[in-house]
């Protein structure tokens, strides 16, 4: 009788024990799938041998530096300075229109060493021809900024936009404290491509 009363509780044990064992690896299996399950790794590979077509942005990027010779310049005399802005280059012969449409903004920064006036003009292809008037002090009392934010060019052709920059020294300057003093004139053009 104890025999059998200790081979029934060894059973038993045996099983609780499987049944402990079989839950166990239920719960595992069920936190592996939503562990691993509820994350998706993607990979994806793709090998081309396609010649890719690229449109150009073409403006060079030179430093130039050209002088206005004020040394000569009396009151009430005026200088002109021309310069362009194009989106083509000249490579020997052939014309390289820029591929894509873009805008700049021309900015003319002074110093104000000289009581210079300043007029900024804009020639266009057509003829056309707007003055820019807006001159705005930069730095209080030691720049002033002659900006023009409407340039743009479209793909389709080479453009030209032409600048003259006129210099006036006022007559009521004819005081020798301007004698050798140095006017300084920055002229940059930021450009970007105008995307749709």
């Amino acid at each position: 009788m104890i025999r059998g009363k200790y081979l029934r509780e060894r059973k038993a044990i045996r099983f609780k024990r499987r049944i402990k064992f079989l839950i166990s690896i239920t719960i595992i299996f069920i936190l592996y799938k939503i562990v691993f399950g509820s994350f998706s790794l993607y990979e994806s590979e793709a090998n081309s041998d396609a010649n890719l077509d690229v449109a150009y942005f073409r403006l060079n990027d030179e430093y130039e530096t050209k002088v206005i010779s004020l040394d000569d310049m009396l009151p009430g005399d005026t200088r002109t300075c021309t310069f362009n802005i194009s989106n083509y280059t000249l490579n020997g012969e052939i014309e390289e229109v820029s591929e894509t449409d873009m805008e700049y903004t021309l900015k003319i920064r002074t110093t104000t060493n000289l009581p210079l006036e300043y007029e900024l003009t804009k020639s266009y292809d057509d003829g056309e021809e707007t003055t820019i008037e807006t001159i705005t002090d930069d730095d209080g009392t030691y720049f002033k900024k002659i900006l023009d934010e409407s340039g743009t060019f479209k793909c389709d052709q080479g453009y030209t936009n032409t600048y003259n920059l006129r210099v006036t020294f006022p007559s009521s300057c004819d005081n020798v404290k301007y004698q050798n003093v140095i006017e300084c004139i920055e002229i940059s053009v930021e450009a970007k491509q105008i995307i749709d």
